[in-house]
């Protein structure tokens, strides 16, 4: 998640004196912004490497786990009655994709599993829109869980209605809330002055005008939900998103998960992600500059 331009503002802000350890996941999407500074470090081989090995956010016998690594390795996951913690439902049609994810968040999570559909639950999709899309998902998580009648307003393309789980998308420095952080708005007022409830406890109030800030997040991207963990993730997975089905994609998506993963879709989606492993090559010149230094 680190391009090359917070990586500068990073290495300016420290002292030099200063001791740098970075973490991360090579495997998973790379940064949204311009550069590879990860796994640039990491080939070139001039700083020191540890490889974490032993997966403490699941227990050891975890199908996420065994899954997770069999998607990275090109491999399809295993799909067994004998697991507890990974789902597969099958699903050829957007319209009934759409109809599974709703049902899986509303009654088979909560009934099962205990899981709230708006704290403990979070579905993922590769594409914001289309008959299987982010924006579809909303609409239908919406009003399954949060119901009309409430105050709401329409506002750049998105409707927000109080109840709603939203997810902020720039930094505010102002504010104090940052891209991917998500909460529940609690309130919208009669001039459209709306208030979000954060997962960390905050309350932050927001004027109509700063809406653009926020996105429904009944579901969110898999780009969105890097460096996030959520109890259960739901993958919406369809051949209408193939421009977008990549292997990175769908390990990042599963990898999300605390303690459940339900896939929901096409197998034919899930091979074409797997298979399709040519990430768009980034050229910088990272890399070349650390290889001149040595």
């Amino acid at each position: 998640m680190l391009d090359t331009h917070l990586a500068v503002g990073l290495l300016n802000a420290i002292k030099p004196d200063a001791h740098l350890l970075l973490v991360g996941d090579p495997d998973q999407l790379p940064s949204v912004g311009a550069g590879n500074v990860l796994n640039d470090l990491i080939r070139s081989k001039a700083l020191p490497i540890t490889v974490l090995k032993e997966v403490r956010r699941q227990a050891a016998d975890s199908a996420i786990i065994g899954n997770a690594h069999r998607i990275n390795n090109g491999e399809m996951p295993i799909i067994s009655r004998e697991h507890k913690d990974f789902f597969f439902l099958a699903a050829q049609e957007s319209e009934k994709l759409v109809d599974l994810v709703a049902k899986i968040v509303t009654q088979w999570g909560p009934k099962n599993f205990g899981f709230d559909p708006i704290a403990d639950t979070q579905v993922l999709a590769p594409m914001r829109r289309g008959p299987a899309g982010i924006a579809k998902l909303n609409d239908v998580l919406r009003n399954v869980i949060n119901p009309m009648p409430k105050p709401e307003i329409y506002i750049g393309g998105n409707y927000f209605r109080q109840g709603d789980k939203v997810i902020q998308i720039i930094n505010d420095y102002n504010k104090a809330v940052y891209n991917g952080d998500i909460g529940q708005i609690i309130s919208i007022d009669k001039d459209g002055a709306v208030r979000v409830l954060f997962d960390d406890g905050r309350i932050v109030a927001y004027e109509p005008i700063e809406l653009d800030q926020l996105l429904p997040a009944f579901a969110i991207s898999v780009h969105k939900s890097q460096g996030s963990e959520f109890p259960l993730v739901v993958i919406a997975i369809d051949l209408s998103h193939r421009n977008m089905l990549q292997r990175n994609l769908l390990y990042t998506a599963v990898t999300r998960a605390k303690k459940i993963v339900v896939l929901v879709g096409s197998k034919d989606a899930m091979q074409i992600a797997i298979n399709n492993n040519r990430a768009a090559r980034r050229y910088t010149g990272l890399f070349s500059r650390i290889q001149n230094i040595i």
